[in-house]
């Protein structure tokens, strides 16, 4: 089962998924629940991606929680309590 075919916030989901893409350079259906940011992204392209997504999705994410943030479930499951 692929990740972006959650029901919760659909819209939101495929926002974050094409933000991350656009990052990592996969392709939308290839990102799955468990990828890792570590795997593709310097600390430096994550902090990037995290601004982005902060600004197209009008979230914030703190900064202890980045810490915390290691895979697209992870980031997926911050965005919905923010959202809340």
């Amino acid at each position: 089962m692929r990740y972006n075919t959650l029901e919760e916030g659909p819209e939101m989901f495929y926002k974050l998924l094409e933000l991350i893409s656009v990052h990592i350079g996969k392709s939308v259906e290839d990102i799955t629940p468990d990828l890792r940011f570590d795997r593709y992204l310097s600390d430096v392209d994550f902090a990037e991606m995290v601004i982005d997504i902060e600004s197209e999705l009008g979230i914030e994410i703190a900064e202890d929680a980045l810490m915390q943030i290691q895979t697209v479930k992870d980031l997926w499951l911050y965005v919905k309590q923010a959202e809340e």
